[in-house]
């Protein structure tokens, strides 16, 4: 793969042979993306302009989130809600025996 998106292959010959060019487009109206299917959209072609983005291979892509980080976060948010599942009950208890003692 070269950086312009050209994809090429060694076949059974040995000659390098170019199999495909990838198109890399920037979208100006991101509103106007129709979904098409399977993570798939299309646009008009006037909704779209030549992309800066170069293709490399042998790279993938990775996504912006730290997942030990965002676990930590998902496990603190639930010790939060344990807490405050706990101080409810603990405060309807103390209701509970509050109402016994002024009716009793």
């Amino acid at each position: 793969v070269k950086a312009i998106g050209e994809l090429r292959a060694v076949p059974r010959t040995l000659n390098l042979e170019k199999l495909e060019v990838l198109d890399l487009a920037d979208v100006t109206n991101h509103a106007a993306l129709q979904k098409v299917g399977e993570g798939r959209y299309a646009t008009p072609d006037e909704n779209l302009r030549p992309s800066p983005a170069n293709v490399y291979s042998g790279y993938t892509e990775s996504s912006g989130v730290k997942p030990v980080s965002e676990l930590v976060s998902m496990i603190d948010a639930s010790r939060a809600y344990q807490l405050n599942a706990q101080m409810i009950s603990v405060q309807d208890q103390t209701l509970g025996r509050l109402v016994t003692l002024i009716s009793g």
